[in-house]
């Protein structure tokens, strides 16, 4: 009897997972942008251990992109109707940003964020204060 039901809660867990399949995209695209966001954060902080200021320009700056190791800059990753989305955006606070992807940048600190609406990945995310 006992066998029976873990088998049958097996099967139930099964199709639950199946009938959601982009479940596990939203949890890759939630870890994928906090790893970025975490590598655009060191790659910010060894410029300004080196040069004591920040990059202006995070996409036309050598300096940084020679630091950061790649050519082009990581994105946000998609969700809903939303593409994958690299655009840096200059803000001088985070209270007013788009939500439309991409990084919200301040030069003068250094911070950076992503630019996603609360819950985008449905993992309960405030990228606001991330």
């Amino acid at each position: 009897m006992r066998g029976i039901i873990l088998v049958l809660a097996a099967i139930i867990i099964c199709i639950a997972l199946m009938s959601r399949p982009d479940r596990l995209t939203e949890i890759e695209n939630a870890e994928q942008t906090s790893l970025s966001l975490r590598h655009f954060r060191v790659s910010l902080e060894q410029y300004y251990q080196e040069y004591k200021n920040y990059p202006k320009d995070l996409t036309q700056d050598e300096k940084f992109l020679e630091i950061y190791g790649k050519k082009e800059l990581d994105g946000t990753r998609s969700y809903r109707d939303k593409k994958e989305n690299n655009v840096i955006h200059i803000v001088e606070d985070f209270k007013e940003v788009s939500d439309d992807g991409g990084w919200n940048y301040n030069p003068t600190t250094g911070e950076i964020r992503a630019n996603l609406e609360f819950d985008s990945y449905h993992q309960k995310i405030d990228w606001h204060v991330m």
